[in-house]
């Protein structure tokens, strides 16, 4: 198996990435709070009924709805909850407004904890890991590295030549515009200076910028 070395932690969007996590438990957290607070409804009390819950939220109210407020028919038809719920004034459609417009849709429910003291979803410290490393740029031993090390040396050579030839930002980003695998880079203490671009690279072997 080949070697993988990181190249760049994109740190600021790994970050973010958590942030976005964290808001996500958040939200969940306040949706199940407001469950909890609905009048006659057993409340989700378990991390399997949080799971349950989670992953479908109308269904899952809907069915409390029949099976805690205790309405059936003789006929064995099927109330609908939206009525039954009026008649024990449980809030039915501002309940499923709040799950509609809640984006929990794409969260990957694995990287979450509930609490069951606190009654809080809470992202687990191993999952902030492998976000990190979702958002980490490796480079593959052998032809990726090699090739890597060619547009570095170019770069290398320009960013030494530009301040001779009075190359300023607007011409490096020109070379970007013609060269895709260079990119521009804040230079410490201000300016520019080219870069591998190592998306473009990755892309040159078939691959997204993150896979191996």
């Amino acid at each position: 198996m080949k070697k993988r070395i990181l190249l760049d932690e994109r740190k600021d969007l790994a970050n973010q990435a958590i942030l976005d996590a964290k808001r996500d438990a958040r939200v969940m957290s306040e949706l199940i709070a407001y469950f909890n607070s609905m009048p006659v409804l057993a409340p989700i009390e378990t991390a399997e009924e949080a799971k349950e819950f989670l992953t479908s939220p109308t269904p899952f109210f809907e069915a409390r709805i029949l099976r805690d407020c205790g309405v059936s028919f003789t006929t064995g038809a099927q109330p609908r909850a939206a009525v039954i719920a009026q008649m024990f004034e449980i809030p039915h459609s501002a309940f499923v407004d709040r799950i509609v417009h809640t984006r929990i849709k794409g969260v990957k429910l694995n990287r979450y904890t509930f609490d069951e003291a606190t009654k809080k979803i809470e992202l687990m410290p191993e999952a902030e890991a492998e976000i990190r490393d979702e958002w980490a740029i490796y480079v593959e031993e052998g032809a990726e590295t090699e090739e890597l090390a060619k547009i570095q040396t170019i770069a290398d050579a320009i960013n030494e030549m530009a301040p001779r030839y009075r190359l300023d930002g607007t011409d490096l980003h020109r070379v970007v515009s013609a060269l895709r695998f260079f990119k521009t880079a804040p230079k410490p203490g201000g300016g520019w200076l080219l870069a591998p671009n190592f998306e473009e690279i990755k892309k040159s072997f078939g691959k997204p910028v993150n896979q191996l």
